[in-house]
């Protein structure tokens, strides 16, 4: 069989053949030392399957109830995490407050969730998960033709699809990459059942308004990120990047694998920065930017994945952009369509799930606990801005030390100095926004 390079078009042997099969060679070896080694953050972790009591978003002590903002226990907090936002279930607010940025940005306590996606064993499905990834290298490294085989056939009918030659072909794509998730992850709840759903939620509460995207009078949270969107991708392609024609030839599966996986490591990684800025920043309208992706004070849903403002969902699609040009094997600019294609499909996914509030065995972060923090990190991140930057994998906030036993260090530290907390009065709630204010002393 004739290989051809995706990049170049040079036929077999080319320059990529060898490196695909280093770096081959090296995932299956690491793969396998992931799956047969013991890992230490295991240790002590309850075992697969067994029933797990679910801390309540306000306590970690006490069993989930239906609180208030009144019933929340006063405790030294710093200035810049004193204030809550009341239930969001109401109707959503066009412009966020100050008040609402302090609580986005900082946030109140909540309870750890990570150790969710610790266990001590793996479930036959997950094994065999696990299992695949060296087991898919190894086969590669034997013999190519299959898997080149399958990834040319794919290619084949894409290509061959009439609406995959349109110029927003790609976003269409990535807009379904989000919808498909999120009604997934909203109709879950309704498979579960309720006592499933609960054990299955990490407030251990049923989800709160899952379906408030499909009322008639709510339109705009699917259809403003959707437009905005789509209308934005048009721009780009219009004025600034014209979109190349699709290759006809087939990235080999090594490419293709490689490409796909690098690019969601370089997504998360890039973004790490710009997230922790959009928290710590010192400049309030930086803050603001990302203060409505936060106004949630119940756990997440996953249509959360979407609702944001519109320069915080810029920034995010700019990097994927930028991401999205550069392959290992053909340089910037030259990343094969069709990794491009599923590189959409795997990061709209993962971030859906990872605003599901969901905990459940064939998650990301319970498949992969050695890297991935999946829907129990991003939750904390949602009610503690102080933590948990990172959107997919975990080494960037266990290295600079953003995660909750870290920041339970800090706390402890600091309550052994004097806080100054200034007096405000209680804000009453807004007819329009719905939002209630509460300080806590």
């Amino acid at each position: 069989r004739i290989q051809r390079c995706p990049s170049c078009s040079l036929p077999s042997p080319h320059h990529h053949i060898q490196m695909v099969n280093v770096l081959a060679t090296v995932a299956a070896i690491a793969a396998v030392s992931a799956n047969f080694l013991p890992c230490s953050a295991f240790k002590g972790a309850p075992p697969m399957g067994t029933t797990r009591k679910v801390a309540s978003v306000l306590s970690p002590l006490k069993p989930p109830v239906a609180s208030t903002t009144a019933d929340m226990p006063s405790r030294p907090m710093d200035t810049g995490a004193f204030i809550r936002i009341g239930d969001s279930t109401m109707a959503r607010p066009a412009i966020v407050s100050a008040s609402a940025v302090a609580a986005a940005t900082e946030g109140d306590e909540f309870a750890s969730t990570d150790g969710v996606a610790k266990m001590g064993e793996f479930s036959p499905l997950q094994t065999a998960v696990r299992v695949s990834v060296p087991l898919v290298a190894v086969l590669y490294l034997v013999d190519q033709q299959p898997l080149d085989g399958l990834t040319e056939l794919v290619w084949s009918t894409i290509y061959n699809w009439g609406p995959a030659q349109l110029p927003l072909f790609e976003a269409v794509i990535a807009s379904f990459g989000f919808f498909a998730p999120i009604a997934f992850f909203s109709c879950l709840h309704l498979v579960l059942g309720p006592e499933r759903t609960m054990a299955s939620r990490l407030d251990g509460k049923l989800p709160t308004r899952p379906f408030e995207w499909v009322e008639l009078q709510n339109f705009h949270l699917w259809f403003n990120p959707l437009a905005s969107y789509l209308g934005s991708i048009w721009i780009y392609h219009q004025f600034l990047h014209e979109k190349a024609p699709l290759p006809e030839l087939a990235p080999t599966f090594g490419i293709f694998a490689f490409d796909l996986i690098f690019g969601v490591f370089l997504y998360d990684m890039c973004f790490f920065p710009i997230h922790w800025l959009m928290h710590k920043s010192s400049w309030g309208p930086l803050r603001r930017v990302h203060g409505y992706h936060h106004r949630s004070t119940n756990t997440l849903n996953s249509l959360e994945t979407v609702q944001h403002s519109y320069i915080d969902g810029f920034l995010q699609v700019a990097v994927n952009i930028v991401v999205q040009q550069i392959s290992l094997f053909g340089g910037f600019g030259h990343k094969h369509a069709m990794s491009r294609l599923f590189h959409n499909l795997v990061v709209t996914y993962l971030l859906s799930e990872a605003h599901s509030g969901y905990d459940l065995g064939w998650m990301s972060h319970r498949l992969f606990p050695e890297i991935l923090g999946g829907a129990p990190r991003h939750e904390e991140h949602h009610h503690n801005g102080r933590v948990y930057y990172q959107q997919y994998f975990k080494y960037l906030d266990n290295f600079f030390g953003y995660t909750n036993d870290k920041e339970k260090g800090k706390k402890a530290s600091q309550q052994q100095l004097p806080l100054h907390i200034p007096q405000i009065s209680e804000q009453p709630p807004n007819r329009k926004s719905k939002l209630a204010v509460k300080v806590f002393k």
